[in-house]
């Protein structure tokens, strides 16, 4: 694929305000939110959501996004829902028609992290100049996006296609059916996020026995180097903050806990696994049920892997950014909000993109990217309203139901909601419960305190899902608006039979 963007532009005409405004109220939504995200890395990545047509014949288009740099960093991701409606059913007949053909996709997706790798490598040997290492890492940054596209809906089509599909055919109960259908789909590997987990409390480990120290710790860093970056820039994880994190887990859980822990580890996935083998001796499978549970653990395999090249590639581009501001001077925050065509002509050209426009940008807007075209950009009042527009909450959105995850070994849980925007500056207290539109590897501390967990998003395979199933936390997925209905300190009630909260 090109650097820039591989199609012309004005292929197609733009949408006016009105348009805009009347779409986003008429359509159904997906709406994520986070609090971190780089104009450069939306603009690669919505860019390249519109290509999806190259690899699934189905194209992310519009994609409308709205981000606000003022006062505290935020940002909209707002997708129509028949979108992921569509894209699902191109990818779902495509496996059922070709399951090798799939799986051709998913290994063309992870040979892109090796390409990443190698230039990656070169760079930090001194054997490639930082514009040949940008030159070469954004393409391929791109059209991990355009893979990546598929697994934009964290399995949720999964929860609401096939499960119900799989229930009818087999004459099960809904609930039962998906609390087999977790099981059964449930990856062969453990998580990106399990794995770190372990090497980190190896760290702790040999930090409290003195033995090994330098090693666990060189193991930790060679392999997780990326783990704390977001969408906005990287973070490098040292030896010393390393160790100021290993002091803090020792002193919050102290050796017995982490040396059970350890121990542990294993038994929750192995537990998965035997909980599988008995509902395969026992399950009547047809051939189109493994087909479905097949299709379903290929997915979530599949995000495990987007998850980690994500940040992983992230890291490298965002380097290069970081490396670029400091040769010429420059501050990263003002390389974070370039559009790549920008930042292209920047650090390849050399030529100094429009001044006023970036200060604009910095205050907020509202962008809409379609297929063929630039993305429109709207400021101030106009932006807001589009804003509301998307975001206002409907009547028939005022019951909160979504897809239980994990149920944690209980039928039901009372607690106090803790909505959580940015994970390293909101306030979360042990015992509460995690409330956010959807969790991220910095959510983690988070939620290894949280009593329970809900999520505006996310299906099956989304981050909070594996994450809670793997931690035996109490979680509720998808229900689209939580953090819109629930505030602070509400008192609620979740259902984990039929994946309601109620406030008390």
């Amino acid at each position: 694929m090109h650097l820039d963007y591989p199609l012309s532009y004005n292929t197609i005409s733009a949408m006016t305000k009105q348009e805009i405004i009347k779409y986003l109220k008429e359509n159904e939504l997906n709406i994520q939110s986070d609090a971190n995200a780089a104009i450069f890395l939306l603009d690669l990545g919505y860019s390249a959501y519109n290509d999806s047509d190259v690899i699934f014949q189905e194209t992310y288009s519009p994609i409308f996004v709205f981000i606000r740099y003022k006062d505290q960093r935020i940002f909209y991701q707002i997708i129509p829902q028949h979108i992921f409606k569509k894209v699902f059913s191109r990818i779902y007949s495509d496996f059922l028609k070709e399951e090798a053909g799939f799986k051709k996709i998913i290994k063309d997706h992870k040979n892109l992290q090796v390409r990443a790798d190698k230039i990656w490598q070169e760079y930090k040997k001194g054997k490639i100049e930082l514009k040949e290492t940008y030159r070469g890492l954004v393409p391929i940054y791109r059209e991990s996006f355009v893979y990546a596209s598929a697994g934009e809906d964290k399995g949720e089509m999964i929860n609401s296609e096939i499960i119900p599909e799989f229930a009818i055919r087999n004459k099960m109960p809904l609930n039962k059916t998906k609390k087999m259908f977790d099981v059964l789909s449930h990856p062969e590997q453990i998580s990106v996020i399990s794995l770190e987990r372990k090497y980190f409390l190896n760290v702790c480990l040999a930090f409290l026995n003195n033995k090994g120290l330098e090693e666990k710790i060189k193991q930790y860093i060679d392999n997780y180097f990326w783990f704390k970056t977001n969408f906005y820039k990287k973070a490098d994880i040292t030896k010393e903050l390393l160790i100021e994190e290993v002091k803090q887990e020792i002193k919050d859980l102290g050796k017995d806990k982490i040396k059970r822990e350890l121990r542990d580890f294993n038994k929750g996935f192995e537990g998965i696994e035997k909980e599988k083998e008995k509902l395969l001796k026992r399950a009547k499978l047809s051939q189109r049920d493994r087909k479905d549970i097949q299709f379903a653990r290929l997915i979530i395999e599949w995000i495990d892997i987007r998850k980690e090249q994500m940040l992983k590639m992230g890291y490298y581009v965002f380097s290069v950014l970081d490396d670029f501001a400091k040769k010429k001077g420059l501050e990263y925050e003002d390389m974070a909000v370039l559009t790549i065509p920008e930042a292209n002509r920047l650090i390849l050209g050399d030529k100094k993109p429009d001044l006023e426009e970036i200060s604009r940008r910095k205050k907020g807007g509202f962008w809409i990217y379609e297929k063929g075209r630039e993305a429109q950009k709207y400021y101030g009042k106009k932006a807001e309203e589009m804003l509301q527009a998307a975001t206002e909450i409907k009547e028939q959105e005022q019951e909160l139901k979504g897809q239980i995850a994990s149920t944690g070994g209980v039928k039901s849980v009372r607690g106090k909601i803790r909505i959580v925007i940015n994970p390293e500056k909101d306030p979360f207290e042990k015992g509460e419960i995690l409330t956010t539109s959807m969790t991220r590897t910095d959510f983690l501390p988070l939620m290894r305190k949280a009593k329970a967990i809900i999520t505006n998003e996310g299906g099956v395979a989304c981050h909070a899902a594996i994450v809670s199933r793997e931690l035996n936390i109490p979680c509720i997925v998808g229900t689209k608006n939580a953090t819109r209905i629930l505030k602070t300190n509400d008192k609620v009630n979740m259902d984990l039979k039929k994946g309601i909260i109620t406030k008390k």
